[in-house]
């Protein structure tokens, strides 16, 4: 993701586990959320939502688009759509 320049996660070394995407970097929080009632879902397979990340390689905003800002950006997460 552009947004998030240059990158949010990485994979232990040699540890590579099919479906995950890796440890977040140091200063890097993420979590999952359910994308109909924005609640924090818990981890593991039943977690299935959205990623939400906060970290400083997030981006500030959206050059001159306050409204697309706001629908990426909430409450300090950044939501990913995926």
């Amino acid at each position: 993701m552009s947004e998030t320049s240059p990158v949010t996660h990485i994979p232990a070394l040699g540890h590579n586990i099919p479906g995950c995407i890796g440890t977040p970097l140091p200063n890097t929080s993420a979590k999952i959320v359910n994308t109909e009632t924005g609640e924090d879902l818990p981890p593991g397979p039943e977690g299935v939502g959205e990623l939400c990340i906060q970290g400083p390689q997030v981006m500030k905003g959206y050059l001159n688009n306050a409204s697309a800002t706001a629908n990426t950006i909430k409450g300090g997460w950044l939501h990913t759509g995926m």
